[in-house]
């Protein structure tokens, strides 16, 4: 498997003073629930076309063109994290409260990861 990275723990939080940190898989997880979780461009001054849009279908029916335009938009973000290839993601249930994805991704080396997502109205979390 590729280097995944490693990165700060994203709640900042400390072992005997020292930061905690992420690294490999968790990474990954991590920077997908970073940039979905951050609406496109709030970051533009850094990062060009980093988050998403997600939220704002939030709320919406539940409806077949909703799971599309959700399965598009995740799978258009994500690619464009390079160490990801290719993404399949399949929208697995919808409800007044939370969206539930899973996610199947090829990394650039061609290792597949398999990952879970949780969107609600607060957050989106990789599971």
């Amino acid at each position: 498997m590729i280097n995944l990275g490693t990165d700060v723990v994203s709640n900042w939080s400390f072992t005997d003073g020292d930061l905690n940190i992420v690294a490999g898989t968790g990474n990954l997880a991590q920077a997908i629930q970073n940039r979905l979780n951050t609406y496109l461009d709030d970051l533009n001054i850094f990062y060009s076309s980093y988050g998403s849009t997600i939220f704002d279908e939030l709320g919406e029916l539940n409806h077949p063109t909703i799971h599309e335009y959700i399965k598009i938009e995740i799978e258009y973000r994500l690619i464009r994290d390079n160490r990801i290839k290719d993404v399949v993601c399949t929208v697995e249930k919808i409800s007044s409260e939370s969206v539930e994805c899973s996610l199947d991704l090829t990394l650039v080396d061609e290792t597949d990861v398999s990952l879970g997502l949780i969107i609600n109205a607060d957050n989106i979390v990789v599971i």
